[in-house]
């Protein structure tokens, strides 16, 4: 398996889960109305810097997952639940920990922190899930 097949699976994953989380802003709506103090309306720089952020993070996600071997030390389990179980390792080590610091030390509202924990738990997942189908695909 080749790092830059992974690399870019990771950048073009976490580029799609990117859109999907714009696409359900409306939605999120409702929880940033609690929060209305906290929350400004995103402008096109910023929303395009987050898009940036999210897609380099993908592509080291896709590196990650090559050089844990795509998880090989689990086996016996399909590859969705490979890539589920890298996502939520993940999610869990590097993103609930630096959200519950803000939530605590900034006093950042708990439906901000909620909604950044529910984008990024869906970027993880949509990249562990296209890394370990595609690794699965390459070892077959």
């Amino acid at each position: 398996m080749e790092l830059t097949y992974q690399v870019l699976v990771g950048a073009t994953a976490a580029l799609l889960a990117s859109l999907f989380n714009a696409a359900l802003a409306p939605s999120y709506a409702r929880l940033r109305a609690r929060a209305n103090d906290e929350w400004r309306a995103k402008s096109l720089r910023s929303q395009l810097a987050e898009i940036g952020v999210q897609l380099v993070a993908g592509a080291g996600l896709g590196m990650l997952f090559w050089l844990s071997w795509g998880l090989a030390a689990i086996v016996g389990v399909p590859w969705w639940l490979r890539g589920s179980s890298f996502a939520l390792i993940l999610w869990s080590v590097c993103c609930l920990p630096t959200l519950a610091i803000q939530l605590l030390a900034t006093r950042l509202h708990w439906s901000t922190a909620l909604i950044y924990a529910i984008e990024w738990l869906i970027i993880f997942a949509a990249v562990g899930l296209a890394c370990s189908w595609g690794w699965a695909k390459a070892v077959q």
